[in-house]
This record gives C-alpha cells, structure tokens and sequence, in this order.
C-alpha cells in the first residue's frame, strides 16, 4: 500500500509544479490575443496591423500631418496591411478606434528616399 501511496503523491506534485510552470506563458498568450500593434516589414511603406478578437469591427484612421483624414478602414481579421505606396511623402498618424476611444495611436514618415526593399 506505501508504494501505491508514494506513486499517487508523486504525481500529485508534479501535476501541481506543471500547472506552475505553464499558468504564466497561457497568460501572456492571452494578453497578446487581446491587443492591438503595428508592425513594420521589409517594405518601407507597408505596415501590418495585428489585433486580437476584441478589436474586430475597429476603426483604424490614417491622418496626415495637418491631422486630415486621409483613409478609413476597418478591422475583419487579425491581420491588416496598411500601405502607403499611393500616397505623398510626409508625416502620418494612424489610430485605432473602439467604441469612440483611442486604443492604438501610431506615427509613421514616408521619406522621399524610400525604395521598395531596405
């Protein structure tokens, strides 16, 4: 019966101490699902957009320096290249709006010396 009783408390302990180990990175992962960033990429005038399920349906607004609203978007999927080929060199704001709030506030130049790759 004492060996029965040593195996069950064994496992017990090593259930607890991987629950320990693994509750910290689930977490992480949950905040990263739940934000909203911009990310450049190897192309000069394209950003990408990444946002978690609670920003779908947000806005996203890009202003110029003057604080003109250039274009208007909205988030449908995790994912959302913002690309500023078509546009004039200079200053550029980008916001992400949800539920009339700024969650996301992001500056981006376009220089006149911009090439297509790095």
């Amino acid at each position: 019966m004492k060996p029965f009783v040593k195996i069950f408390l064994l496992i017990v302990i090593i259930g607890v101490l991987a629950t320990a180990a693994f509750a910290a990175p689930a977490q992480a992962m949950k905040k990263e699902k739940d934000s909203v960033s911009v990310n450049t990429t190897h192309y000069k005038d394209i950003l990408i957009l990444k946002a978690g399920k609670p920003f779908m349906g947000a806005t996203v607004e890009v202003h110029d320096a003057s604080g003109t609203l250039i274009a208007t978007s909205y988030i449908h999927k995790k994912k959302m290249i913002i690309d500023f080929y078509d546009i004039p060199y200079g200053s550029y704001t980008i916001k992400v709006i949800k539920n009339k709030k700024v969650v996301l506030e992001f500056n981006h130049t376009k220089n006149q010396d911009s090439e297509i790759f790095n």
